[in-house]
C-alpha cells in the first residue's frame, strides 16, 4: 500500500501556536491530512471550510487537495489554521522559531508597515 506519513498536527492560534497536540498517521493526501485534523482537533463544520495546514518549519501552506508527499516529510509538524495566515514567519533570524502573538509584528516586519498618517502627509507637503 502506499507508504503513510506520520505528522504532528500543532493549533495555528492560541497560547501555545506550533507546539503538537496531537500524532497522526495518514494517506499522504492533503484530504487525508484536513480529515485528521478536524477529527483530532474536533473542528466544526464552518471551521473545516475554512481550513488551512501549513508545514511549521518551514511556514509553507499545503495544498487543499492532492498529493503532499514532497511537501509533507515524515514527523513534520503541521499547523492546522481556521483561515488565518501562518503564525510562523518562516525562516527569518535566530528568532524565528519563537512564539509569535497574534495581532502583533515583529520588528522585522516594521519596515513593511504603512506609515503613520502625519509622517506621510509631510512626505507629499515637501518639495521634491
Amino acid at each position: 500500500g502506499a507508504r503513510m506519513l506520520r505528522v504532528s498536527l500543532a493549533r495555528n492560534m492560541g497560547p501555545k501556536p506550533g507546539e503538537p497536540v496531537a500524532v497522526v498517521l495518514v494517506k499522504p493526501t492533503a484530504e487525508a491530512l484536513r480529515q485528521a485534523a478536524v477529527n483530532k482537533l474536533r473542528l466544526k463544520k464552518r471551521e473545516e471550510a475554512r481550513l488551512r495546514l501549513f508545514v511549521w518549519a518551514t511556514a509553507a501552506e499545503l495544498p487543499a487537495a492532492g498529493s503532499i508527499a514532497g511537501s509533507v516529510q515524515n514527523g513534520d509538524t503541521v499547523a492546522v489554521s481556521l483561515g488565518e495566515d501562518c503564525a510562523r514567519r518562516g525562516p527569518r533570524g535566530p528568532d524565528a522559531s519563537g512564539p509569535s502573538i497574534p495581532g502583533a509584528e515583529a520588528p522585522a516586519d516594521a519596515a513593511l508597515a504603512p506609515l503613520p498618517a502625519g509622517v506621510a502627509a509631510w512626505q507629499q507637503r515637501a518639495p521634491s
